[in-house]
């Protein structure tokens, strides 16, 4: 009786393990579409623009917006996003095991996920993304950067703190108050001559953490990125019934 119920309990593990893992597998969410664009998790950051600066604490852990290097048109480059992603996992599956996967988008409670029937009959979940993207160009470097900007960056460089600009950044238009962003591969790096004129000495250890190298992005959730590894959230361009695109955005 007690190997049976071992077996009863065994079973039924199995089979919540097995729907927790194909309900995630099967979700999208915001930070699905942000990762596919090549950016952090959304953060609640109000307005963080390409050329804006942080810092990054030794452990990596921390991240602080120091300054921002005001950059004009001319080494920005601004894109009006509105793309539209589905899970094709979720297509994929038989419509039987639609039961699994029907609270997948509650995982996110900050955007709206619509589901619909594709063309073939099969249930889809689609989320749309709404906004500004903001993308250093590759020339910013000859950009002039306020002297305020230069002082905080060698200040938190002699703190051995890595010092990272942004180098895109995605600002939803239904949410302002949420940025996606990530940074250029390596720490800024502050002339000596900046030190003396801001009334710092050069450390050893700011020589040091300007050859490292900065996060690529804000970091991914588990669950974004097993779908990222397997592949399955996929831009579409798909319509609802009207012939109109779903009106479900990003950061809503």
């Amino acid at each position: 009786m007690k190997s049976k119920l071992l077996y009863l309990a065994g079973g039924c593990a199995f089979v919540l393990a097995s729907a927790l893992v194909y309900r995630t597998a099967t979700a999208i969410t915001q930070n699905d579409v942000l990762a596919n664009l090549g950016l952090g998790s959304g953060v609640l950051e109000l307005g963080v623009r390409a050329g804006d600066v942080y810092s990054i604490s030794p452990d990596g852990t921390r991240s602080e917006r120091i300054c921002g290097l005001k950059l004009d048109d001319r080494f920005v480059n601004e894109v009006n996003v509105d793309a539209i992603y589905a899970n094709s996992m979720r297509e994929l599956m038989p419509d039987f095991l639609g039961f699994l996967a029907g609270g997948a988008s509650l995982q996110d409670a900050r955007s709206l996920v619509e589901v619909m029937k594709t063309d073939e009959g099969k249930q889809t979940a689609q989320l749309r993304l709404v906004g500004l993207m903001t993308q250093i160009r590759k020339d910013t470097e000859r950009a002039d950067t306020p002297e305020f900007c230069e002082c905080e960056m060698a200040r938190h460089l002699n703190r051995r703190h890595r010092v990272c600009s942004v180098r895109s950044s995605l600002i939803p238009e239904s949410n302002p108050e949420l940025s996606a962003f990530n940074f250029a591969t390596f720490s800024n790096m502050i002339p000596e001559a900046v030190f003396e004129r801001c009334g710092l000495e050069k450390s050893e250890a700011a020589r040091q953490i300007e050859t490292q190298t900065c996060p690529s992005d804000t970091g991914v959730p588990w669950d974004v990125a097993l779908r990222r590894a397997l592949g399955v959230v996929e831009p579409r361009d798909m319509v609802d019934q009207a012939g109109q695109p779903p009106a479900a955005d990003v950061g809503s």
